[in-house]
């Protein structure tokens, strides 16, 4: 009976000890600290699709749902963030834009501050431009633009009709010159401003001078003998054009050209000659 004992607690003994030690459970460690790594956001530009721009993070358990914090204030209105961390959409509302962003994992959770700037759209609000007269200076214009980042560089648009003959485009937008040649002249502008670009189709029409109405005579100067006059169809205005001093002897049979520009007319000095001269009398040249 004392050896019956002996062995069943031998044997229990033994049973334990086994149990103890087989495959013990190690406890499950504590999750790494989640960080959100992304720092900064690409601005957008008003009314164009925006990225997608990826959230991201570390720690955790390695997959993150995102959420941007209540009170924390809101994306540009017409973006979204994905619970997988994606910023996208075309937003609609331009300035600066502040939110607080939170990452899950694991049960664990971090925030990150970010802001989006949302650039105005580029816009070229000149949308046509006054005529010009064939010969004489046109009026300076100003191409104007909204949007952007606020500094212009203008050029013509690749592929664009050229300018009228005499007139030129700055880098700051002014059109100005003199035209040389009568007719339209369409061509498209391309304004440039930080990374957006923008064009717009213009048309600038020159005219051809509009004949002079006024009449063109010849009168006996005695001393001075005949030298040419203009004046208005009511006799005002009357306007000595030439003198003895230029060219010498009389200036005889004055005949305005089609445009009413220039005056031909003829000088008896040392002979006969053909002379021209502008509409007003001045730059008188010697043709034959």
């Amino acid at each position: 009976m004392k050896t019956h004992v002996l062995l069943t607690t031998a044997v229990a003994v033994l049973a334990w000890g086994c149990t103890k030690n087989e495959n013990p459970v190690e406890p499950n460690p504590d999750p790494d600290p989640v960080v959100v790594t992304t720092a900064t956001l690409p601005a957008g530009v008003e009314t164009h699709s925006y990225g997608p721009a990826s959230l991201t993070a570390t720690g955790g358990d390695g997959s993150y749902a995102w959420t941007v914090v209540a009170g924390s204030g809101d994306l540009p209105g017409g973006l979204t963030l994905s619970s997988a961390g994606a910023i996208s959409g075309s937003p609609t509302s331009v300035g600066g834009h502040a939110f607080t962003v939170r990452a899950t994992s694991g049960g664990v959770s971090a925030e990150r501050a970010l802001s989006i700037d949302v650039i105005p759209l580029l816009t070229i609000t000149t949308t046509s431009l006054p005529d010009g007269q064939q010969g004489a200076l046109y009026p300076s214009q100003s191409l104007e633009a909204t949007g952007g980042i606020g500094n212009y560089v203008w050029t013509l648009a690749s592929g664009s009709g050229p300018l009228p003959d005499g007139l030129t485009l700055s880098a700051d937008g002014d059109i100005g010159g003199t035209p040389t040649s009568a007719g339209a002249a369409p061509f498209t502008v391309e304004v440039t401003s930080g990374t957006q670009t923008a064009e717009q189709a213009l048309s600038i029409t020159i005219d051809v001078p509009t004949p002079t109405s006024r009449i063109v005579f010849t009168r006996d100067m005695a001393l001075e003998g005949n030298q040419i006059f203009s004046m208005n169809p009511d006799g005002s205005d009357e306007t000595q054009l030439t003198s003895y001093n230029v060219g010498g002897g009389n200036k005889i049979r004055p005949a305005q050209s089609a445009d009413g520009t220039r005056i031909a007319y003829t000088a008896t000095a040392s002979g006969t000659h053909i002379w021209v001269m502008e509409a007003d009398g001045s730059n008188p040249v010697n043709l034959t």
